[in-house]
């Protein structure tokens, strides 16, 4: 499964739809495993549209039972095969259902944007509301057996979906994992989260990977971003490996819509209260100076306040109102 020829890829997919349902099962199961022997771009595309029938009889009611835990057998630890899979579903999820001619989609780099495009540009916006709302449902038949953010992250890129179909079961895996997120020490969790939220790598982390590799993009949809801002204030556990990500996105949001720019600078004061003590200083000055080239462009004053500081390097007290 390494490389698909442009025109097996078609083969492939007409193949899918016309498996019988046990056997849309096993391609479905059999993509999981070996997902990450595929080339990025095209192939990973075709193999993953066409293996969601099979994962709509996975989380059928009456297959539930035997093949969903065929699937947590393949996603109890974190994989090639599996992160790369879990990765094509955020992307999927991420392309909004009546937007699949448009030039540019937030979120997904453009290269990835062209391959997507490619398969779907058919596609109405209610063949795409079906195909989202089967990949939501056999995710919330995973439970929180899988680690929960690989669950967790796909279904929040889609609840920024328009369409209420898609938007509701999105929303409702998330309330359902919310509280087995590990806001604190999952680092995998927070890198992979705070990277959504960036179009771009940090300044001297271009070349980062695992979970804090940022995939150039145009764009981030202002609403997922909000929501990335929001769930990183619940963190305590933003130590000396995040804080550069962390930085970077506040820098970004600063500079978006006004309710975006309120969660950066909450964020902002949540990072000043919980960073590493020894990062407190260059992150505080580093947050400021973005601060200060928004609100204040040329210079400007800061006025006191009461509310929380940001601790500057020679024992100055800094207060956002």
């Amino acid at each position: 499964m390494s490389y698909l020829a442009p025109c097996f890829s078609e083969q492939f997919g007409q193949i899918g739809r016309c498996l019988l349902v046990q056997e849309q099962i096993n391609l479905a199961l059999y993509a999981l495993e070996n997902f990450g022997k595929l080339l990025p771009g095209l192939d990973r595309i075709v193999v993953f549209l066409t293996c969601i029938p099979g994962l709509g009889q996975i989380a059928a009611e009456g297959h539930r039972k035997d093949q969903v835990p065929r699937c947590l057998q393949l996603l109890r630890n974190l994989t090639d095969n599996s992160v790369a899979f879990f990765q094509s579903a955020i992307e999927f999820l991420l392309i909004p259902c009546g937007s699949t001619e448009a030039a540019s989609i937030g979120g997904l780099p453009s290269a990835s944007w062209s391959h997507w495009k490619s398969r779907l540009k058919s596609k109405s916006a209610a063949e795409m509301v079906a195909l989202k709302c089967t990949v939501l449902r056999w995710l919330s038949s995973l439970g929180a057996e899988p680690p929960a953010f690989m669950v967790y992250l796909p279904s929040l890129v889609a609840s920024v979906e328009n369409y209420d179909a898609v938007c509701n079961m999105a929303e409702s895996n998330c309330k359902r994992l919310d509280l087995e997120l590990d806001m604190d020490n999952d680092v995998d969790l927070l890198g992979r989260l705070i990277c959504l939220g960036l179009t771009s790598a940090p300044p001297g982390q271009e070349n980062a990977a695992g979970s804090l590799k940022v995939e150039t993009k145009v764009s981030v949809p202002a609403k997922l971003r909000h929501k990335v801002l929001v769930l990183l204030q619940r963190s305590r556990g933003i130590g000396p490996a995040l804080v550069a990500h962390v930085v970077h996105l506040i820098r970004q949001s600063l500079r978006e819509s006004e309710q975006v720019q309120q969660s950066a600078l909450q964020l902002a004061l949540v990072l000043s209260e919980t960073v590493d003590p020894e990062n407190l200083v260059e992150t505080s000055e580093k947050i400021l100076a973005e601060i200060e080239a928004v609100f204040w462009p040329g210079g400007g004053v800061i006025a006191m306040g009461t509310v929380t500081w940001l601790q500057g390097p020679v024992n100055r007290c800094f207060v956002l109102i």
